[in-house]
């Protein structure tokens, strides 16, 4: 496949350009670049024998190439003799930079620095220096074709990256005597370090090499597949050697994968990275120790620095702790540079202790300590100031308080570990001396009492007092009592005389005397009263029990009912239960049937009211009301007494009025009849 040419010229900052600006003019040719991507190159005597020609016209693009040009590209011949010539001429240089700060070079503290807590003894410094390295290493790309760069490392002497690498080396000179070359060691460890970046480099580039080759690789292998697959299908059969079209389709399969495993071969990627040349770099430096003092202690610390020269930058030291550069500078107790948010002032001894050091806050004031000063409490592994610690009196160990505490009862103050909590007050602490294992329970309390029955002392939590006589009894020797569940020791229970249940619930009949258990013997539902069965009366309405006080007969039909559910008759006084009381229209009260007109439901006493004779309601002792007292001369008033009241009867011409009242002056009741309806009621009177 032909490959397309770029139709675009070559940018001015152009890697390959680049290079071949520094390399003609490190080796002392001259360059013209007229305004234009090309460089017209006049050859020293040594460059002219080696590239066969006294003057090169430079281009670095197919676009610009003509007869007269010479092609920089990778692979192109001028590259080749420009490698070859690096090669054998540039395997080291070694350049020097100039002192642009030389005022700097003073033993006294730098401007930069600020001292914290701490003193400036004594000031040195000496001149030294500080190497630079770039590594050019040469690396090339070999497939179907051919791909070569230049990848340079720079890097200072302790492996760092070092920038603008090339800004220093074009305002460096060569090196003299005075500069001294750093050890082979160290230099070898530099290249080392240098050539697993340039393969790590080389790596990610063969990724964008191979999407380049993949494409022609396939058209080659798609045109040699076409191409026998065609010389396949032209094979014709012959009938005097029926094998002939087999063995030669065979033959051309055989040649088909013979290409393809050469084709294959040309493709595969080939890389090599190979080291050409070093530059080292000195930079003048003043190395300059400092002597300090902490304020805090004796601490006496020497402090390194060192200032570039040619920069006039002062490197700042790093603090010990957070490993960051500082211009504040503090001297730890154990000699080492901290700044200022990593030191620290221990509470007890009051020195200036580093974080790296071993600062921690004690674990009951919270206090600052260092690692001299504290106490490492065994028990939670923290750090606690000797004021916050005590011996436990049990196993001996110095502990924090906080991981102590009082026992509630004897006051004595021990590790949390040898106490334990009372089950019957949560967040009290006992000792193993206060504490009493329950043997019933066996759980640890100091809330105990002994019981009467055994003489063991047992916890408040297993021990009940008997509801009978009040002693203490541990639980197996208390019984639950059948009759009504109270705890109950086995000296106060006995049997019931009537059903033999073995209880201390044991009571008399208020009638008979007789005694039994509360399950036999049943108090009133009125009174309360303790009866037993022959002494007692269930309602046959309600169905509860009460005494032969409170109960009664109906004298309809002689059930028993209670004074709830039954009444004596305002009439004759005989015992009636509701079930069979009749009410009066008249008077609304409640009557036995006996008492009561069926016919009309008029009691006997309201009969009474239509042959009384009239009276003055004023002179009555109800007329003591005002209410009634009001009523008095606006009606006509007749009455009629039984038993437990009396009923008075009102009329006029257009309305009635009944009051019922008490023996004690009482009004329990009241009605009013409206004109219209006492009108309808007198005429059936008279029609009765």
């Amino acid at each position: 496949m032909a490959r397309k040419k770029a139709t675009t010229q070559t940018p001015a900052d152009s890697p390959l350009r680049q290079l071949a600006l520094e390399f003609f003019r490190l080796f002392g040719a001259t360059v013209q670049t007229n305004g234009s991507t090309a460089l017209t190159v006049e050859l020293t005597p040594d460059l002219a024998a080696h590239f066969d020609k006294p003057t090169l016209s430079l281009v670095f693009s197919t676009a610009e190439l003509s007869p007269y040009h010479d092609l920089v590209a990778y692979g192109s011949r001028v590259f080749d003799r420009m490698m070859t010539y690096i090669a054998n001429h540039g395997s080291m240089a070694r350049e020097t930079l100039p002192t642009h700060f030389p005022e700097l070079a003073v033993s006294r503290l730098p401007g930069e620095l600020t001292l914290s807590a701490c003193d400036l003894t004594h000031s040195a410094g000496k001149n030294g220096w500080r190497y630079l390295f770039q590594f050019n290493f040469h690396i090339s790309y070999r497939a179907d074709d051919k791909r070569e760069e230049v990848f340079s490392v720079a890097m200072d002497e302790d492996g760092n990256p070092a920038p603008n690498m090339d800004d220093l080396l074009a305002q460096a000179t060569r090196a003299g005597a005075e500069v001294t070359a750093p050890k082979m060691e160290g230099l070898i460890e530099l290249a080392q370090q240098a050539q697993k970046l340039a393969l790590f480099h080389a790596d990610q580039q063969c990724g964008e090499v191979e999407q380049d080759i993949l494409p022609r690789l396939h058209a080659i292998l798609s045109r040699l597949v076409n191409y026998y697959e065609q010389q396949a299908l032209e094979i014709q059969e012959r009938s005097d050697d029926p094998d002939y079209a087999a063995n030669q389709r065979q033959a051309l399969r055989s040649d088909l994968q013979r290409k393809i495993a050469e084709e294959l071969e040309n493709h595969r990627l080939r890389v090599a990275v190979t080291l050409f040349s070093l530059a080292q770099v000195a930079q003048p430096t003043w190395e300059q120790s400092l002597s300090l003092r902490s304020r805090a202690g004796d601490t006496t610390l020497k402090l390194p620095l060192t200032r570039n020269l040619y920069t006039g930058k002062l490197t700042l030291p790093v603090c010990h702790a957070c490993d960051t550069e500082t211009a504040v500078v503090g001297v730890c107790a154990h000699e080492h540079v901290s700044c200022p948010a990593c030191l620290t002032h221990c509470h007890a001894c009051a020195r200036d202790i580093c974080l790296e050091c071993g600062v921690q806050g004690c674990t009951v004031c919270k206090e600052l300590l260092c690692q001299d000063c504290a106490v490492t409490c065994p028990a939670c592994g923290q750090w606690a100031c000797q004021e916050h610690t005590a011996r436990c009196p049990i196993c001996q160990e110095t502990t924090c308080f906080a991981c102590q505490d009082t026992c509630a009862q004897c006051g004595v103050q021990q590790c949390k570990t040898h106490l334990v909590a009372d089950y019957l007050a949560p967040g009290t602490p006992l000792c193993a001396n206060c504490a009493l294992i329950c043997p019933h329970c066996q759980r640890p309390s100091a809330q105990t009492a002994l019981c009467d029955f055994c003489g063991q002392v047992f916890c408040r939590g297993c021990t009940d007092s008997c509801y009978a006589c009040g002693k203490v009894f541990c639980r197996p020797h208390l019984l639950a009592d059948p009759v009504n569940g109270g705890a109950v020791c086995k000296r106060c229970v006995a049997p019931c005389p009537h059903c033999g249940m073995k209880t201390a619930s044991l009571t008399t009949c208020a009638v008979c005397g007789v005694t039994q258990c509360t399950s036999c013997l049943q108090g009133c539902a009125e009174c309360g009263t303790m009866v037993c069965a022959d002494h007692r009366e269930r309602c046959s309405l309600c169905g509860r029990l009460h005494c032969q006080r409170h109960s009664d007969r109906c004298h309809m039909d002689g059930k028993t009912v209670c004074v709830a559910h039954s009444f004596a008759c305002p009439v004759c006084g005989a015992t009636v239960c509701h079930a069979h009381q009749k009410f009066c229209v008249v008077c609304n009260m409640a009557y036995c049937p006996d008492c009561i007109n069926l016919d009309n439901n008029v009691c006997a006493t309201c009969q009474q009211l239509e042959d009384a004779d009239p009276i003055n309601l004023a002179q009555e002792p109800v007329a003591h009301d005002p209410d009634v007292a009001a009523l008095a001369t606006a009606y006509t008033w007749r009455s009629a007494s039984n038993r437990t009241h009396t009923v008075y009867f009102g009329t006029r011409l257009m309305g009635q009025m009944t009051l019922v009242v008490r023996h004690d002056g009482k009004v329990v009741h009241t009605s009013h009849v409206k004109g219209l309806e006492s009108l309808i009621r007198w005429g059936r009177r008279l029609l009765g």
